[in-house]
């Protein structure tokens, strides 16, 4: 007997449109002990913050960075994505948590591969079932408060086209020292 197959929407087809890197804290400032922060070196305090800004709730298990980073969703603590809300992939958890505390880190999906580079680089995030969702680079040559000064870059619209997401006039230096992991930075 033949197999008849009929094909359907593809899996997770709003994540190309909705997914988004919203932030990124790619050379930290040095830990402050003396606060409380695990004396480790600073790029243990990198992050990446994505938002779901559709109206529906996203799978990640297809999610992936795949350059600059090492990351996958699938597995991690974090698999779907609600409207409007927040996940961050780490370069150290409790480097992170002595940093942040325990509000916004109860929104890391997991600690990535490797490390952001400080001079910049392209990272790339892709869907299994999509492909490519961002290609982007960035440059500490940007804004020179995001270089170690302890701002992160922010993205500056959300629904832009992350076409543009390589372009220094897409981003600015977030609204606090420290950046806003897990929330809006509001300017």
């Amino acid at each position: 007997q033949p197999i008849q197959f009929e094909t359907g929407a593809r899996l997770s087809s709003h994540i190309v449109d909705d997914l988004r890197i919203t932030e990124i804290m790619y050379n930290p400032p040095e830990s402050n002990a003396d606060k409380g922060e695990l004396a480790v070196e600073n790029d243990s305090f990198e992050f990446i913050e994505l938002r779901n800004v559709g109206a529906t709730t996203l799978d990640l298990t297809g999610v992936s960075f795949e350059d600059g980073i090492a990351f996958s969703f699938r597995g991690s603590r974090v698999e779907s994505l609600p409207p409007g809300g927040f996940v961050l992939v780490v370069q150290n958890e409790a480097a992170f948590a002595s940093r942040y505390g325990t509000e916004p880190a109860g929104l890391i999906a997991g600690e990535y591969d490797g490390k952001l580079a400080n001079d910049g680089e392209t990272l790339r995030l892709v869907d299994f079932w999509n492909g490519t969702i961002a290609e982007l680079g960035y440059s500490d040559d940007w804004f020179p408060s995001t270089d170690s000064d302890g701002f992160s870059l922010t993205l500056v619209d959300s629904q832009r086209d992350p076409a543009a997401w390589s372009e220094p006039a897409a981003w600015r230096p977030s609204a606090t020292i420290g950046g806003s992991p897990g929330r809006n930075d509001d300017n």
